[in-house]
């Protein structure tokens, strides 16, 4: 049998698994199998490199990364037993280090992160931990699925130990290959790409439920591809099959999986740090349906931040009076407000969805909530939005890099006597607006909303009407 040397790592498989090993006839008979598999597939692997390799290849390097940069996958999975299931979550950086090194988080598509990840700055993992026990993992020196530069032809040889602070732990020794490049398209849109593949050797592991495992002597074999996008510099795409050598593992183990992204650019959650006495300033321009315009000035107050996020505001007039206070979510929708002057409580239920987290250029959202105060006034919403671009805006406060979100609410039921069909409660009006968050600040800096009633209305009605940040007071 012809072995491929690891001459990057400075030894042979058959050293690894067989000779320098020890231990049962069982566990070389498990490491002779592993061995066996892994060199033919190395050897495929190789042979494919070569036979694409051309003189003075086009070469890629690694592009830059930035916060908040997100890849969105889509996984579907099946496992030793046949049964196949589909899952959804998202990479986004968190942190990027002055010598390129990263931080991301693995998330559901609502934000809650399950992993947190350090990377180099080529992109390869150097450690991994999981939220739920707090279990923290390394690669020894890192997860080397990239060498910069990247081409047609190139193979190269890496080893790396992982090690877990529960216990778990596994050698990986792999053979990597860029074998082609050619124009996928996946869920995210269509991409100039190099192949690459992938052969890796996981032995030295403890994993109980696999043979040897007890005694740290597991073996298994992961093949895998992945596709390489030229244009966003990032694996978009890669497809995996396992090999478990000895006894057949549990059922849920999984056999073969697929992810490809559906989406990749910058996605935003709102992380900003609500702190009490956070103040601001603000002005709004009403124009009436009669032709009047009306400016008003007014301060919002956090006065609270609750456990779950939440927080209280005060509006206070130009006065001094304080005419409002406010409930907001977490994400900065309103749930109720107390209108001071007339004693007179009021809910959205379940909230006023101007913003659905996470936001990112091309979300669009649906929504719609109940609006009642205890002074008998109610009507219900129907709301459709979509974040149309990421660009500056300006307002009296300064220049904000700010995601545009465009919606539609259509009021119904309203019992606004003063509106077509408002005694009988079946009053219809509709809001068309404009909104910009700051992606900095995490908060809405603008918003331009334009009123059209069915019906008559009266003149001192609003017809449209423009808020905008004046100042920020207290950070």
């Amino acid at each position: 049998m012809k072995r491929i040397s690891l001459a990057a790592a400075g030894f042979t498989l058959s050293c690894l698994l067989a000779a320098c090993g020890g231990g049962s006839d069982t566990d070389t008979s498990v490491a002779q199998a592993a061995d066996t598999r892994s060199d033919s597939a190395q050897a495929d692997l190789r042979r494919e490199a070569q036979a694409q390799a051309r003189p003075r290849p086009e070469q890629f390097t690694a592009g830059p990364r930035e916060v908040n940069d997100t890849i969105v996958w889509q996984q579907q999975e099946t496992t030793v037993g046949g049964t196949t299931q589909q899952r959804s979550y998202g990479d986004r950086i968190t942190a990027v280090e002055a010598d390129g090194s990263f931080s991301f988080n693995r998330g559901t598509p609502g934000g809650v992160t399950f992993e947190r990840y350090r990377a180099n700055a080529d992109g390869n993992r150097l450690s991994r931990e999981y939220v739920n026990n707090g279990n923290h993992c390394t690669y020894d020196p890192n997860r080397n699925f990239v060498s910069y530069p990247l081409y047609v032809g190139k193979v190269w040889a890496s080893q790396w130990n992982y090690n877990c602070s529960l216990g778990y732990k596994e050698r990986a020794t792999q053979l990597s290959a860029v074998t082609g490049r050619e124009s996928i398209t996946i869920q995210a849109g269509t991409f100039d790409a190099l192949r690459i593949g992938y052969v890796t050797l996981y032995t030295k592991s403890n994993d109980v439920n696999l043979q040897n495992g007890a005694n740290g002597e597991a073996a298994y074999l992961v093949e895998s591809t992945c596709w390489w996008a030229t244009s966003v510099k990032r694996i978009v795409k890669c497809t995996y099959k396992n090999t478990y050598f000895g006894t057949t593992p549990p059922a849920g183990y999984l056999a073969d999986y697929a992810l490809e992204a559906s989406y990749i650019g910058k996605v935003y959650f709102p992380d900003a740090s609500r702190q009490v006495g956070q103040s601001s300033r603000w002005t709004e321009t009403d124009t009436q349906l009669g032709g009047n315009v009306i400016n008003r000035h007014y301060t919002q107050t956090i006065t609270a931040v609750n456990p779950d996020g939440s927080y209280n505001v005060d509006r206070a007039e130009a006065n001094g009076f304080i005419s409002e206070r406010i409930l907001n979510d977490r994400g900065g929708n309103r749930l109720n407000r107390f209108i001071v002057q007339t004693n007179n409580p009021c809910t959205w239920a379940p909230r006023r969805d101007y913003l659905s987290f996470p936001l990112y250029v091309g979300k669009t959202w649906t929504s719609g909530w109940n609006y009642s105060c205890a002074l008998g006034y109610r009507e219900d919403a129907a709301h459709t939005a979509r974040v149309e671009a990421l660009e500056p805006v300006t307002t009296a406060a300064g220049t904000f890099n700010a995601l545009r979100v465009s919606f539609q609410t259509v009021l119904t039921n309203s019992n606004d006597f003063q509106l077509q069909n408002g005694p009988a409660g079946q009053a219809t009006y509709r809001n068309d607006g404009t909104c910009w968050w700051d992606v900095d600040g995490q908060r809405i800096v603008k918003c331009d909303i334009a009123n059209t009633f069915e019906g008559p209305a009266p003149a001192t009605y609003r017809q449209r009407y423009v808020t905008e940040l004046a100042a920020v007071l207290v950070p």
